[in-house]
């Protein structure tokens, strides 16, 4: 755990996926193996989950635009697309790639509805309740309310404190998202930290709109070097966010 100091935070906010909840590709793999038994299919659920992810991170690639002449560097492209309707492209593509015979909505609805159903990491429960005694507790996430609020429906987050992409239609790690938000909770950049495990979305995201950046890196992942930051708090889980609040 790195030792930087931040001012005390008014606000936390925290991303959902793999900093909340697990993400992983196990997870993702299991629901295309329910597709390929659901529709009898001929090919491995891992070909298939393959194909759809290559076009998957083409969205992801593509949602944003750089601007490096711009305030605002990286610009949700428009108009929004949501996962939902980006997964269902996918979806379409790579059955036709694969030559399959499938039901896309259904297939779709597996894959919601595995989403919606991530599990909570050990630790998250017990360090949002510690949080809560003293801070004021946020969501942004880049996701869809189909499979968000499901997931995070067990830690008693109100959901007039939860701010998803589809919702804003904006995606991190566009300033405006954060921006938005802040406005709304009418609260200083400064006087928010963000926790957030990707190091392109939610450090360089909150850092850009002046929020005190927490990176959660579970699995010591490379920092990206293309995008150096003179202020950040690296941590391995979401505990060691309770030794550094401590520790000011």
């Amino acid at each position: 755990m790195e030792i930087v100091k931040f001012n005390k935070p008014k606000a936390i906010i925290f991303d959902c996926f793999n900093t909340l909840v697990s993400n992983s590709i196990e997870e993702w793999k299991n629901a295309f193996k329910l597709i390929c038994s659901n529709f009898g299919l001929s090919i491995t659920p891992e070909e298939f989950w393959k194909t759809w992810k290559n076009h998957e991170l083409l969205f992801r690639s593509t949602r944003l635009h750089t601007n490096n002449d711009s305030e605002n560097q990286f610009i949700t492209q428009k108009p929004f697309k949501s996962y939902s309707e980006a997964w269902k492209e996918c979806l379409i593509i790579s059955a036709s790639e694969l030559n399959l015979k499938i039901n896309i909505e259904d297939c779709l609805q597996i894959l919601l509805n595995s989403h919606s159903r991530r599990k909570i990491f050990e630790e998250t429960k017990f360090v949002l309740n510690e949080l809560k005694k003293e801070y004021k507790i946020f969501i942004i996430s880049n996701a869809d309310d189909r499979f968000l609020y499901p997931c995070i429906q067990p830690l008693d987050i109100p959901t007039s404190n939860i701010f998803s992409s589809e919702s804003l239609k904006l995606y991190k790690p566009d300033k405006k998202i954060f921006q938005n938000v802040l406005l709304k909770l009418k609260i200083n950049p400064e006087e928010a930290w963000y926790v957030g495990d990707n190091y392109f979305d939610d450090v360089i995201g909150s850092y850009l709109a002046g929020l005190n950046p927490i990176w959660i890196n579970r699995n010591n992942v490379s920092k990206n070097n293309n995008y150096k930051i003179n202020k950040l708090i690296e941590i391995r889980n979401l505990t060691e966010l309770i030794v550094t609040l401590n520790n000011i």
